[in-house]
């Protein structure tokens, strides 16, 4: 009887802490600085596409579902700039693990890949009042930290050396950015969507992030979409 009650209760806890950060981050959102236009990421000329958004995308013969961003392949320590004024809601290094294996060829540590530097600023929509978020994965020498004010194009950090920890052991020195208009928990959100099972996240939590910015009111337009 004590157990089916306590697990009620670890229930309920559950419940309530869940309703109560949702509590947090909807009145925090109030705070978000609006966003009166937004530019590209990054400098003009400096980049060509990666996987695109929406791309089901498979690494080390492993589906790893659906992009959920859009990779910018550019040159290592090429500055990353915020789009708009934010807030940084995150902004931390999640490393990537390299293989190694002993002289025998023995696997002693499997790879796995990461994003590496990352950084998530909250913006707000002047014209609709909603919240939007911006997400740069694959950094290195972040210069901002969580609770950060930024301005348009300030700068976050810069694309990390391919094949590194800090840009999570991927093959090409790149950018993921991506843009979440889904309800932010103060945790780091993925790069990719395994299907209706993924609890992460949800598909219409995502936008195509290139439309996004050529749709963004009349100063959304910007001249570096082209490489």
């Amino acid at each position: 009887m004590l157990g089916i009650v306590m697990k009620k209760l670890g229930k309920l806890f559950r419940v309530i802490l869940r309703a109560s950060r949702v509590c947090y981050h909807r009145i925090s959102a109030l705070c978000y600085p609006f966003a009166p236009d937004i530019i590209f990421p990054l400098p003009q000329n400096s980049w060509t596409h990666g996987d695109c958004f929406g791309k089901d995308c498979v690494f080390d013969g492993v589906s790893w579902g659906e992009h959920m961003g859009t990779d910018f392949l550019t040159f290592p320590r090429t500055h990353v700039h915020a789009i708009g004024r934010g807030y940084v809601v995150y902004a931390d290094i999640h490393f990537g693990i390299k293989e190694i294996r002993g002289e025998d060829g023995t696997l002693i540590q499997g790879l796995r890949r990461n994003w590496g530097g990352i950084v998530i600023v909250a913006h707000k929509n002047p014209r609709t009042g909603k919240v939007f978020f911006s997400l740069y994965g694959h950094l290195v020498d972040l210069q901002v930290s969580k609770g950060d004010r930024v301005e348009q194009g300030e700068i976050l950090g810069v694309v990390a050396e391919a094949v590194t920890e800090d840009n999570g052991m991927w093959g090409e020195a790149h950018l993921h950015f991506g843009i979440f208009v889904g309800p932010w928990m103060g945790r780091v959100l993925p790069g990719y969507w395994s299907g209706p099972t993924d609890s992460r996240t949800r598909l219409e939590w995502w936008c195509n992030p290139l439309i996004f910015l050529e749709n963004y009111g009349d100063s959304g337009k910007e001249k570096t979409l082209s490489p």
